[in-house]
């Protein structure tokens, strides 16, 4: 109950303190200080907005452009991996997930994709090119399995 009536009233913390009639006053005017809670409000606010901002980020899309720029050498000059029709091999991997491609596909570069991996990057990003080669293809082809 003396509970109730502190929070109520703000007096009496205690029930001594109650019973003889004891309240605490400061003797002096407190400095508050703002820059805590200042920091506080500012890093709370700053992740707000990257909790907002980050999930609409294209990360497969900025990465790809970082890679680019450092990249700065163009693989597009290099061609022997276009147009060779990739066979399947247990030393074979996804060049996306790097695992052991499930349903693999190819986009007439040599390089093979798990179907889901390929399919995944082509609706986050239409201009989707192959990691290794830098190859572009519309058309996700199946690999022709031994």
């Amino acid at each position: 109950m003396n509970f109730l009536l502190f929070l109520h009233n703000g007096k009496y913390p205690t029930l001594l303190q109650r019973f003889l009639s004891l309240s605490q006053e400061s003797t002096r005017k407190r400095n508050i200080e703002y820059t805590f809670m200042t920091r506080e409000l500012l890093w709370h606010g700053f992740s707000e907005l990257l909790m907002f901002s980050l999930p609409l980020i294209n990360y497969q899309s900025v990465k790809h452009k970082i890679n680019r720029l450092i990249n700065s050498k163009s693989k597009h000059e290099d061609k022997k991996w276009v147009d060779k029709i990739p066979l399947m091999s247990a030393r074979i991997v996804c060049s996306i997930c790097h695992d052991k491609p499930v349903l693999p596909h190819h986009i007439k570069c040599s390089h093979v994709f798990c179907f889901y991996c390929i399919s995944s990057m082509r609706m986050v990003d239409e201009q989707f090119e192959c990691p290794e080669c830098d190859h572009f293809e519309k058309k996700i082809i199946p690999v022709i399995l031994n």
